[in-house]
């Protein structure tokens, strides 16, 4: 049930009870019973936890340090909330997202279970795509209108209506579905493509069912248009490629070898890094060739990319925010000044931050004076808008509310599980090789990711690297 209802963020009921909060996914009411009738009474019992756990619960410690000691900060109450109830939530969030991780890691403790998560996943993932394709349709070929029936059914799954020029699938706005492909549902799938491992049968020939999901997950991330999505499944793409291209020319190499020709050690690596980069360069010109078609289709895109004929003229306009009013052009110096206004709790408190949820009691503080212009950002500071501020980027909540102390764990928890993926995607088979690749593909996405969403709450952050991490310790355990 947890996996199966992943896409649905927004849950009406759930964002009722939990108040208000457009971060609500269904996913937390199967959560809730896994974590009290099967979770807390194992780990009562003495269960081990995967050692690739250890850095992410000393982040738990330090985040949890820096929230009871920002209730000694001088921080004023902001939009009817205060310190308490902010960090409250943020422990919330923590709580939960570390639930996730837990259950994925320790219920998936053999290759059955993990084979029967990965067909629930999928099963979930069918039901968004074909909703999506449903919505795709009405975008493409009748001219963006969005019948009232279709978001009357879109509500029951939903907070929010449809956007006429997007597909969002199931989740509260596209940017947000956009995330979920790239760091679970593309993972998994090319993964299995490109191992040639399904998980739905033994059979090679069943892989076909993960390739047709990937065939229309990308034509549905396209869809949502969701730039930063976009360019983490190109950055997966890019590095798939690399590592195709040098295994290739590795093989190359061989067959040249078999017919005669001999290499030193040292040439057949110089041959190889040449025969590489060649491969890139055609590589890139494919990817130019997609990004050039993409630009013809997103306006923002091409104005952002009109900007060097009128640089001169934006300056002379704002000769101190230029930068900010080069990504106006683009609609993105909201962004922009989220990030700015971000970074300035952590800059007055470099080593632990303010505590989780805190760092919007700061976003007035630092503000760039160019944000005052933008209509969303005026709207935030409207004192009747209960909107609370926040960083708008993991990465900068995790400088701002746990400081480098707390972001630094939270690297070296990326780290070790980027080397268990590795070493799995090296020496594994079958699914645990399957689950190294989609790991290793679901980081690359989250360093991009972690520059839009900002939350712990969603499950498709954790998910991903729960099974890297149950599949890294069977491998472990296998090997002595």
């Amino acid at each position: 049930m947890l996996l199966v209802s992943i896409p649905i963020t927004s849950f009406p009921l759930v964002e009722h009870t939990i108040g208000g909060d457009t971060v609500s996914p269904l996913a937390l009411v199967p959560l809730v019973f896994l974590v009290a009738a099967w979770l807390v009474p194992k780990l009562v019992r003495g269960e081990s936890l995967p050692s690739e756990a250890g850095p992410l619960l000393l982040f738990a410690v330090i985040a949890i340090s820096s929230t009871l000691l920002a209730q000694f900060l001088p921080i004023e109450p902001y939009k009817g909330q205060t310190v308490l109830s902010r960090s409250l939530r943020g422990l919330a969030t923590l709580g939960i997202g570390l639930s996730f991780y837990l259950c994925a890691s320790l219920i998936c403790y053999d290759r059955s279970r993990t084979l029967a998560s990965m067909r629930a996943i999928a099963a979930g993932g069918l039901l968004a795509l074909l909703w999506s394709a449903a919505q795709a349709w009405y975008i493409l070929f009748i001219e963006g209108y969005i019948p009232p029936l279709l978001n009357q059914i879109h509500r029951f799954v939903s907070v929010r209506d449809l956007f006429w020029d997007r597909v969002t699938g199931m989740a509260f706005e596209p940017s947000w579905f956009g995330n979920q492909l790239v760091t679970l549902y593309l993972p998994l799938w090319l993964a299995s493509v490109v191992s040639g491992v399904s998980a739905f049968g033994r059979a090679r020939k069943l892989v076909t069912i993960e390739a047709g999901l990937l065939v229309l997950a990308v034509a549905m991330l396209l869809l949502s248009r969701s730039r930063l999505s976009l360019i983490s499944s190109l950055l997966m793409s890019a590095a798939l490629s690399g590592y195709g291209l040098w295994r290739a020319t590795g093989w190359l190499l061989r067959l040249g070898c078999r017919s005669g020709r001999t290499y030193s050690t040292g040439r057949s690596r110089g041959l190889q890094l040449v025969l590489l980069l060649v491969g890139i360069v055609g590589l890139a010109a494919g990817l130019v060739g997609v990004a050039r078609a993409a630009i013809e289709r997103d306006a923002r895109t091409s104005r952002l990319l009109s900007t060097p004929t009128q640089f001169d003229s934006i300056r002379s306009e704002n000769p101190y925010e230029t930068v900010y009013a080069v990504a106006n052009r683009a609609t993105f110096a909201e962004r922009l000044v989220y990030w700015r206004a971000g970074f300035w709790p952590f800059e007055r408190y470099p080593v632990l931050g303010v505590g989780l949820g805190n760092a919007g009691f700061f976003f007035e503080d630092g503000l760039p004076a160019y944000g005052h212009q933008l209509v969303e950002i005026k709207n935030l500071l409207d004192p009747v808008n209960p909107n609370f501020p926040n960083p708008k980027s993991l990465w900068l909540r995790l400088l701002a509310e746990t400081g480098l102390v707390g972001f630094s764990a939270f690297l070296i928890w990326l780290g070790v599980l980027a080397a268990g993926g590795i070493a799995l995607a090296k020496r594994a088979r079958g699914v645990d090789r399957v689950i190294g690749v989609a790991g290793l593909l679901a980081i690359l996405a989250q360093v991009s990711e972690g520059f839009s969403l900002d939350t712990f709450a969603l499950p498709q952050l954790w998910i991903v690297l729960g099974l890297l991490a149950a599949a890294a310790r069977r491998q472990r355990e296998a090997h002595g």
